[in-house]
């Protein structure tokens, strides 16, 4: 039961931030920058979890252009982002849109937005667990099944 009801919940948290995200190609993608990222991958149907960081990438690349992130024995995937001015929670400058395309997933690829100043996030409490590094997370499965979770943080950039 308590499988369903994770799944049911990764689908749904997946359709949630697939169509506001959805939504944000109608914006220019005016920001042109490389990132560094922190990716987390936790796939409990096999028993997997592996953090890593990725080489700097250039925003706004095609899946066919990104590199290929290997993500511990969890999955291997190209990683792409893109920019935009604004940001969807109304306070932040801007909005980075991270794509991971899974292998292990035939669906939408898994997709978040990190809402972000250009800054490292200022510590606001003493708990070691809030990360200053600006991320986002979310979840997808395959038809409800093989439920994965994916975090990625920002780690480091440069203006172009």
């Amino acid at each position: 039961m308590k499988v369903i009801i994770f799944a049911l919940l990764a689908l749904v948290t997946s359709l949630c931030v697939t169509s506001a995200v959805a939504g944000g190609d109608d914006v220019t993608r005016n920001v042109s920058l490389t990132m560094q990222f922190v990716v987390s991958i936790k796939a409990t149907w096999e028993d997997c979890q592996a953090t890593v960081s990725t080489p700097f990438l250039h925003s706004d690349r095609d899946y066919n252009d990104s590199a290929v992130i290997t993500v511990g024995q969890c999955d291997q995937a190209p990683l792409t982002f893109y920019v935009t001015s604004g940001s969807q929670d109304g306070y932040s400058k801007m909005d980075v849109t991270v794509t991971f395309y899974t292998h292990q997933i035939s669906a939408m690829p898994p997709q978040c937005v990190i809402p972000w100043n250009g800054t490292y996030v200022p510590p606001t409490t003493l708990d070691p667990s809030q990360s200053p590094l600006p991320g986002c997370w979310t979840s997808d499965s395959q038809e409800g099944w093989h439920p994965m979770e994916f975090w990625f943080w920002i780690l480091d950039w440069n203006f172009l």
